[in-house]
């Protein structure tokens, strides 16, 4: 389980809330090449070029379809040619997971301010404007190990009883040897 924040060029109109929730734009975005063209892809590369800039000792990893990028700290930015998303596994609290925050809205600050991207928390259910809310964090750290902890005291439940056995079949010789 990880803390997100998505990133998206939303239209005019329309909310981040709403554009983020909207299943037919996601629809549309699975059945779509996400291939990005070459100008699509120089946008990514100039993106790419400004999350480095915040921390340079991240790693780069490319692919066909994105860019991303991981630091020392497990905080992801994925930049594809539509969006982008930063992440970061429930490992920290306290100050650790207050200083994971701020670089995750440093990232999306970038971001925003360079991409025109507009950042979704849905763990909050916001827009994200500025230094990232620790608490929230924290409050997902504490509801994942909650769901941890429930399945862990909850047994499986019981293998479904096997299906009954067929009606055994007669063969030839049988039918011959009957006495009814």
């Amino acid at each position: 389980m990880s803390y997100d924040l998505h990133g998206f060029r939303v239209p005019p109109g329309r909310t981040v809330e709403d554009w983020y929730e909207d299943e037919e734009r996601e629809r549309a975005l699975i059945a779509a090449d996400p291939t990005p063209s070459a100008e699509e892809r120089a946008e990514m590369e100039r993106l790419a070029a400004a999350v480095h800039a915040v921390d340079p000792s991240a790693e780069r990893h490319d692919t066909r379809d994105h860019i991303e990028f991981t630091n020392a700290d497990a905080v992801q930015v994925s930049i594809f040619r539509e969006e982008a998303g930063i992440s970061v596994p429930y490992w920290y609290d306290g100050e650790r997971a207050e200083a994971v925050m701020v670089r995750m809205q440093e990232y999306a600050g970038v971001l925003t301010e360079l991409g025109g991207l507009t950042f979704y928390d849905p763990q909050t259910g916001e827009t994200v404007t500025g230094p990232g809310a620790s608490d929230a964090y924290d409050y997902g750290v504490r509801a994942t190990q909650g769901i941890a902890e429930r399945i862990a005291a909850e047994p499986p439940p019981p293998p479904p009883p096997p299906p009954p056995a067929p009606p055994k079949k007669r063969g030839w010789l049988s039918k011959l040897t009957r006495r009814d």
